[in-house]
């Protein structure tokens, strides 16, 4: 018995009760169900009666099951989507109309403009699968496999990391989890990220090696219309949310909207300039995870530029991009020297201030997540100079075996942390220094095997035709499965047992019902802007084709007749195509 008592003191739980010390936490919250007679002021008086002294006592809203008037923004905003609605109604029909008269005859400005909300075109997009082995395209196939995974393992992780307090029951299995080490997959979803940080850095790099042009216009182009494919759909789910009160009530809804709109009141300035990362004030809300966004878009200015400056030697910007990763390794390593922070976020932490401090100060910026896309830059810049390079099996099957093996160790690091110990300060700095170094070597061996055909049944796995469409989908996805979790929880009226099966059910309605708002987000915005803005910012490409490959981009195979370019950025191919990602198909997921 005394063994067993020592063994539970000495586990290192969090001080729960010091996490209502913060602003974010609204202290013990209980539901009340009363009269509507009752006014706010009525039970506070109520309660201080009958609860013992200096016990602060807040009745924070009320809420009933009357419909909510609708105010003027959300009415503005019905208008809105009307006319959007009607606008896909036409342009639809429009698109139906010409199909059925010209087939897949070329399409002028005015016509791509006026068919561009067509919902029976962008839902053809999204579906579309090049069957040309010879295309780029069909080659890169498992690059959407890897994304489909990701946004699941992405949607999983926040699905054990999101809570409500007020209606979570026997929360402390969060660290009888933590023990199991197996528990470290599940919270290596956060992970994931990188994984499109990679991807992300990968197709950017892919695109401007293929663009005709190597000026400073085609730069600022590609910055542009990276800003405009990532801002405007954020916005659009936004203009959604505001909506949510009008179909989603709870006990505790209420609060989480009163949130919601302080927030875009106070952040929205941060989202347009992509500066969300740095505000250093990421209340842990229903866009809190927006971070992304913003880190995203300053990584890929910085290898816009990269690649701007070096585009003359291959092998120059390599090493620049190397040089660049090692240094963000070393400041995510200094930022958390002889600090309370943790090297990436906890399910659980000592105090809620570990948990905040962690994310505002260090886990949301550039430096944390620079490993992971500038890996992807370096990755393609080889694939570019070393298209045909022969590597013998037996090396092969070392480098599957040392990358595996990062990806693991990145993986299960995380064990002793998550289990509540302290490691020394130089484990600390170790980890925070080489966890996404580890990580993107992992995927860099992965993409260059599978690229060049040493990708075997992974390879084949990952190209599955049917991970096509999920693939395209992943940004709305990842949008959108954080307020569906928020909403969800304080919409619920009785306490949810954390458990692995509720935490596990809870993720699967949560990706289907992603899924399906994200098919609404892809026909309605993201396509549309994505066939506009290209109209618009590269109108000198060739005609658009209106068939199932105009979408999908493309890229005559020349590897076997070129020998390894001097330059960067490689000039039009032959048959006038240039490999950018086509209209519709969203590079940030």
């Amino acid at each position: 018995m005394q063994n067993l008592t020592r063994k539970f003191l000495s586990f290192q739980t969090p001080n729960f009760a010091k996490f209502q010390n913060s602003e974010i936490v609204h202290g013990v919250k209980i539901g009340l169900c009363i009269v509507r007679e009752c006014s706010p002021s009525d039970i506070e008086a109520i309660a201080s009666v009958l609860i013992s002294q200096g016990t602060k006592i807040k009745v924070t809203d009320c809420a009933t099951n009357e419909p909510e008037e609708i105010d003027t923004t959300q009415a503005g905003i019905i208008g809105f989507l009307g006319v959007l609605a009607f606008i896909m109604a036409v342009s639809t029909a429009i698109d139906l109309y010409l199909s059925k008269r010209r087939g897949d005859e070329p399409r002028g400005k005015v016509l791509i403009i006026l068919t561009s909300f067509s919902v029976a075109a962008n839902s053809k997009m999204l579906v579309s699968v090049t069957t040309d082995k010879q295309s780029d395209a069909y080659k890169l196939r498992f690059l959407h496999g890897m994304r489909f995974f990701s946004i699941g393992w992405v949607v999983l992780g926040h699905s054990y990391s999101t809570f409500n307090f007020a209606n979570m029951a026997r929360l402390v299995n969060a660290l009888h989890y933590g023990d199991n080490i197996t528990f470290c997959f599940i919270m290596a979803g956060l992970l994931s990220v990188d994984t499109f940080l990679f991807l992300a850095g990968f197709l950017l790099t892919y695109n401007l090696l293929r663009e005709r042009s190597s000026g400073l216009a085609s730069s600022v182009v590609a910055v542009i219309r990276r800003y405009i494919r990532g801002t405007i759909p954020i916005f659009f789910c936004i203009m959604w949310t505001y909506l949510a009160p009008l179909m989603f009530k709870g006990p505790t809804t209420p609060t989480l909207y009163d949130f919601f709109y302080h927030e875009v009141r106070t952040q929205y300035w941060a989202l347009l300039l992509q500066i969300r990362n740095f505000t250093e004030n990421l209340h842990i809300g229903m866009y809190g995870h927006l971070w992304y966004m913003s880190t995203d878009f300053q990584l890929f200015v910085i290898t816009v530029i990269v690649l701007q400056l070096f585009r003359k030697r291959v092998s120059t910007t390599i090493i620049v991009f190397g040089v660049l990763s090692l240094i963000a390794c070393s400041i995510s390593a200094w930022q958390v020297s002889n600090t309370i922070y943790t090297p990436f976020i906890l399910p659980m932490a000592d105090n809620f201030t570990v948990m905040t401090g962690t994310l505002n100060k260090f886990y949301t910026h550039p430096s944390y997540h620079g490993v992971a896309f500038f890996f992807g830059a370096m990755t393609q810049l080889f694939l570019f100079k070393y298209p045909s390079i022969k590597i013998s099996k037996l090396l092969q099957l070392g480098l599957w075996l040392i990358s595996a093996a990062c990806g693991l160790t990145a993986v299960l690091i995380m064990y002793d942390w998550n289990r509540g110990e302290h490691p020394p300060e130089w484990a600390k700095l170790s980890f925070a220094f080489s966890d996404r170094l580890l990580w993107s070597v992992w995927l860099a061996w992965l993409t260059f095997a599978c690229s060049t055909g040493r990708g075997g049944y992974i390879c084949t796995w990952l190209s599955w035709s049917a991970f096509v469409p999920l693939s395209r989908l992943s940004f709305g996805v990842y949008l959108l499965h954080v307020p569906y979790y928020y909403i969800r929880l304080n919409i619920t009226r009785e306490r949810i047992f954390f458990s692995h099966y509720s935490m596990v059910t809870q993720y699967f309605g949560a990706l289907v019902a992603s899924y399906l708002l994200s098919y609404i987000l892809f026909v309605s915005c993201e396509a549309p802007t994505g066939r506009i803005e290209k109209l618009l910012l590269m109108p000198k490409r060739r005609a658009q084709l209106h068939d199932d490959k105009s979408s999908v981009p493309y890229v005559e195979d020349k590897s076997a007749k070129l020998q390894p370019p001097e330059v960067v950025y490689k000039l039009k191919a032959e048959n006038g195509s240039n490999g950018t990602m086509a209209p519709g198909q969203s590079s940030y997921l």
